[in-house]
């Protein structure tokens, strides 16, 4: 009888431990450290829906791994993503329509992220999505990272409410992608979207006939410049 609790409990051990190394999926990757080295190595790569807040390195597969943060790298790289540390204004109103504020005015923190790089190059484009399911946008201008403004927020007039936006990021666009005189027409119809995005900064490269350096989901990024 001994004899049997003792397998079972080695099976159940052996599967346990196979079970938790099979959730860890490394691809190969590297971290930019701060003082701006490339460490190449391995990830555990997660599919992330919404951005990480830290990530798994390991310079070997066999070796013990390293949790970095966003206050540890400068940015990582893995699987076609690449994420840079950023400290950024994050807009906090709710998305939801039963959530909507009553203003439209912003509630804001700062924080330390990891960004998602949605394109890379002249003129670059930056995502952040939380838990909740909402998306950020920003650009860069020079080492700050602005982000493009965009509520929904609920107006009463008399005994009626509607939903109202600021799509302040149109004009913040059009000032940032200049150099393309067709640029206009292509971003008032620009959504605060993921694909839409893409679609207006792939103009904007086509048309002022520049080379992005990477787009999200299309091919590898070159080194830091």
């Amino acid at each position: 009888m001994k004899l049997f609790f003792l397998t079972i409990f080695f099976i159940l051990l052996f599967v346990s431990t196979n079970f938790s190394f099979g959730e860890n999926k490394f691809k190969p990757g590297y971290v930019i450290t701060l003082c701006n080295d490339t460490l190449h190595g391995y990830i555990d790569y997660k599919k992330w829906e919404t951005n990480p807040n830290k990530i798994l390195f390991k310079e070997t597969m066999a070796g013990a791994g390293s949790y970095f943060t966003p206050e540890l790298i400068w940015g990582f790289h893995t699987n076609g993503e690449v994420y840079r540390s950023a400290n950024v204004k994050i807009e906090q109103s709710s998305i939801k329509k039963n959530e909507l504020s009553l203003t439209r005015d912003f509630i804001f923190i700062t924080d330390l992220v990891f960004l998602r790089a949605v394109i890379l190059g002249e003129k670059e484009l930056f995502q952040l999505k939380d838990s909740r399911g909402k998306e950020s946008y920003y650009i860069k201008k020079d080492s700050i990272y602005e982000w493009l403004v965009y509520k929904k927020y609920l107006v009463k007039e008399r005994s009626k409410e509607f939903i109202a936006i600021n799509n302040n990021y149109i004009g913040q666009l059009i000032e940032y992608l200049q150099g393309c005189n067709s640029i206009n027409s292509v971003l008032s119809k620009t959504t605060y979207g993921l694909n839409s995005m893409i679609k207006a900064y792939n103009y904007y490269y086509d048309c002022v006939r520049s080379n992005m350096l990477y787009r999200f989901k299309y091919g590898l990024p070159r080194e830091r410049q």
